[in-house]
């Protein structure tokens, strides 16, 4: 249960020896507001507060911190948004105590610009006096750590003390604090309580820090703290300057015992803490998940150790192979996650992992990558809600094979899609630089797109997108022209056609997008290279290079009569026009001509040819 502001004749009787008093303790185990703080946003929106449910969330241990704890998280809303958000303790009063101390659990991440500061009031908030401003790093990464904070002079002896909690940030990271508590100190009697060592790992294998915390311990005016340490757990020599509650040290010698000595000044008496020790780490590789066998290309993947040593200071290697036999370092990838993408396989990995204090070294087993994906195989599968308005059941592309009437919506499990096979009617060849003209029929009032993957790269590309109509009619014939580009892979590949009813959003970017009405059907095409238009034996000629940049060789089948050349686009307009006599080749310069598909014809006495060309540059 949460405990509230506690009345000044509150003891905590710490056995007969002395006692203390707890003038304030928070948990923040509601995950609310607690009864009689404040939440303030310092005029910036409301809406950027301190939270006590960890929205983000995120994980913080160590130092007295669970689940429940309050946290101001600047990164939680975004660039451009900025926190200036004060938690504010209810009033507590300090009268007849020569020392009051504010005890609490902490983790700030720093990120430019953010800071903090804790403030006390003595007068209801009217002015506030700051106790600490602060912008670097504390108790992060994790363990989180325990603070203490012994409020100045200005704070003691008075009636009502406030202490306020203050974020400023614009798109940092995050401030969090927990097990709050403000502890009223007289002179110590007797024997002290001398709590308990947290924080101390088991084992550690490079000289990397830590933080041990001491925890439960007596808090009286005159109580001091000496941190011992031993290489051997029996001789014990004091830590030069460790005189608090807290130490953070490393270690390249192990094993290594702490222990601390808690002395009462005023009675003279000591007590010392049960001892914690630190042990040499070892290693346990663990094993390797989340690395699939087939994958995409270029498609991102997570993998993640497992089960490996928890000793702390191990280090990471990822290791990759294209042979299985011979591994090179993966630059960058020293923690226990690796992301990685391909276009080739197969590629293997295994991680070494190092413990430099007691020189082993050990791997991880091997996992491997084995297969890249086909293309067509790799696209984002489209969601409609189940077949109702706005269904295609007809789809006609003149001129080619895909012919397809369909009067039924077919259900999937996201919703109203259909992946067809690329055979019969539903398949086409499609010729680089070519237009065709699309023929589709809806159910309903609808907006339709379709989408070619004129680059073989596995994604429906927003430059791939054609509208084939925005306010369709039901029943009624849809047309709209495609223009194969003249550089398109060769190949098979993916096309998408997706239904909305109008007025709503169905547009280049939309391919992928989860929809709330209207159909997906998916398709196979081939994208082959131009046929010749027209051939005659007698006036046939070559032509190369094709595709051309910015020279075109004509070579004739019969010389010695005169040819006229004439070069056209595909709208008709006719971009070159030369005539040869006598001869039996021309090289024409084409270097002005746009990338595009054009018809080159010959004309003399034995009759015309027509051939295609395409100028890619």
């Amino acid at each position: 249960m949460k405990k509230q502001l506690l009345t000044l004749f509150a003891l905590l009787a710490f056995g007969t020896a002395f006692s203390q008093t707890v003038l304030l303790s928070e948990d923040f185990s509601t995950k609310a507001l607690p009864i009689g703080w404040s939440n303030d946003s310092l005029g910036l929106p409301g809406t950027m507060l301190w939270e006590f449910n960890n929205p983000k969330p995120r994980v913080i241990t160590g130092a007295g911190f669970d689940t429940a704890f309050a946290i101001i998280d600047s990164d939680l809303y975004g660039n451009g948004h900025k926190q200036n958000a004060s938690l504010t303790t209810p009033a507590f009063s300090t009268v007849g105590f020569l020392q009051a101390n504010l005890i609490f659990s902490e983790q700030f991440q720093y990120f430019l610009p953010s800071h903090h500061d804790i403030s006390y009031s003595t007068d209801g908030g009217t002015s506030w006096i700051s106790i600490r401003n602060d912008s670097a790093n504390i108790g992060f990464p994790n363990p989180a750590v325990q603070t203490t904070l012994v409020l100045p002079a200005g704070a003691i002896n008075q009636a009502t003390v406030q202490i306020k909690f203050t974020y400023v940030a614009s798109w940092g990271w995050w401030w969090a604090i927990d097990k709050l508590s403000v502890i009223g100190l007289n002179n110590c009697t007797g024997t002290p309580t001398t709590g308990t060592i947290t924080g101390c790992p088991a084992s550690v294998c490079s000289n990397i820090s830590y933080n041990l915390n001491l925890t439960g311990s007596s808090q009286n005016f005159g109580i001091t703290y000496q941190w011992m340490s031993s290489t051997n757990g029996t001789i014990y020599t004091p830590i030069v300057g460790a005189t608090g509650t807290s130490l953070h040290d490393s270690t390249n010698t192990t094993p290594l015992y702490y222990q601390v000595v808690v002395t009462c000044t005023a009675s003279a008496t000591s007590a010392t803490t049960t001892p914690v020790s630190i042990a040499t780490g070892t290693i346990t590789p663990g094993t390797i998940v989340g690395c699939p066998a087939s994958v995409c290309p270029n498609v991102p993947y997570n993998m993640n150790l497992t089960g490996s040593s928890p000793s702390l200071g191990v280090t990471y290697q990822w290791m990759s192979s294209t042979n299985g036999t011979t591994y090179t370092p993966v630059i960058g990838a020293t923690g226990m996650n690796h992301s990685d993408n391909i276009n080739a396989a197969p590629i293997y990995y295994h991680v070494v992992l190092s413990c430099p204090l007691s020189n082993s070294v050990d791997s991880t087993p091997v996992v491997s990558v084995t297969t890249i994906n086909s293309t067509t195989l790799c696209y984002c599968v489209p969601t409609h809600p189940p077949c109702s308005n706005g269904f295609m059941y007809y789809l006609d592309v003149t001129g080619t094979t895909l012919n397809h009437t369909d009067s039924v919506c077919t259900n999937a499990v996201n919703g109203a899609y259909t992946s067809y096979p690329a055979t019969g009617n539903t398949t086409a060849s499609f010729e680089q630089g070519m237009s065709y003209t699309f023929n589709i029929t809806t159910n309903s009032t609808n907006i339709i797109s379709v989408w070619i993957d004129y680059d073989q790269s596995g994604v429906f590309d927003p430059t791939e997108w054609t509208q084939i109509c925005t306010n369709s009619v039901s029943g009624i014939v849809n047309t709209a022209t495609v223009t194969i580009p003249p550089t398109a892979t060769l190949g098979l590949t993916g096309m998408r056609i997706r239904s909305r009813l109008n007025a709503n959003p169905n547009g280049a970017p939309d391919a992928c997008t989860t929809f709330g009405s209207g159909e997906g059907e998916d398709y196979l095409v081939t994208i082959v290279i131009p046929n010749d238009i027209k051939t005659n034996n007698q006036s046939n000629f070559n032509l190369y290079p094709n595709p051309a940049q910015n020279t075109v060789r004509i070579e004739l089948k019969n010389a010695g009569v005169t040819s006229g050349i004439s070069i056209t686009d595909v709208v008709g307009n006719e971009v070159i026009n030369t005539v040869i006599s006598n001869k039996s080749n021309a090289v024409l310069n084409v270097s002005d001509l746009p990338n595009g598909v054009y018809q080159v014809s010959i004309n003399n006495e034995y009759g015309n040819t027509v051939k295609k060309l395409i100028i890619s540059k």
